[in-house]
């Protein structure tokens, strides 16, 4: 997941300067296919999260050049174990779930 992205020209995008209507317009259509993952070159695709955060993710499962470090696992572990002090049940990996699109409220 990140927020950045570049396109073919090599110039880059930043995922939340891209207004919510356009960004749905562009999960949808072909124009997306422009869109490179700045780590590894694959090819980007946009997503949102379930809190309504826009990022880029690999088309294709998992960077080649970049998995997972010790430290984001070991970042990970720490943050599960600290909602399990609360309480809260957690997973480090779990898939994602198609949700409607968020409707923009002006600010």
């Amino acid at each position: 997941m990140t927020q950045v992205a570049r396109m073919r020209d090599g110039s880059l995008v930043y995922a939340n300067t891209i207004p919510i209507n356009e960004w749905e317009i562009l999960k949808k259509s072909a124009d997306s296919d422009g869109f490179i993952m700045p780590c590894c070159d694959a090819s980007a695709i946009l997503k949102t999260s379930i809190n309504g955060a826009q990022f880029f993710a690999h088309t294709a499962g998992e960077c080649s050049s970049a998995p997972e470090t010790k430290w984001h696992k070991t970042g990970k572990a720490t943050v599960m174990a600290a909602l399990a002090s609360l309480g809260v049940e957690s997973c480090d990996e779990v898939k994602g779930r198609r949700m409607q699109a968020l409707s923009a409220t002006p600010y």
